[in-house]
């Protein structure tokens, strides 16, 4: 018997993906190269080009709930949790 627990169901899943694909993804840019891959960074953003963390929009409000929840099964404070990051692979990007 599986003891596997999803954190969140399929309609759920429906739902972050249509807000992943309408948030402003940017591509992925690392050292002078760009990935095949769009990305949204919250709450702190690495930047390569300066070597360091810095700063990123808050956590917007639909992602909380699900940070939360995250939180609370690995057994932390949701506070503990300042960063997010939103990726989205689309079929040019090669991964399988």
């Amino acid at each position: 018997m599986s003891t596997e627990v999803d954190i969140i169901d399929a309609a759920e899943e429906r739902v972050l993906i249509s807000r992943i694909d309408s948030s402003d993804l940017t591509p992925f840019r690392f050292q002078g190269w760009t990935g095949k891959r769009l990305t949204a960074s919250f709450g702190w953003s690495y930047h390569f080009e300066v070597g360091r963390p810095l700063e990123a929009q808050p956590i917007p409000d639909w992602l909380r709930p699900f940070r939360d929840r995250a939180a609370r099964f690995a057994n932390l404070e949701p506070a503990v949790l300042i960063q997010a990051l939103l990726i989205r692979y689309d079929s040019s990007a090669g991964i399988r």
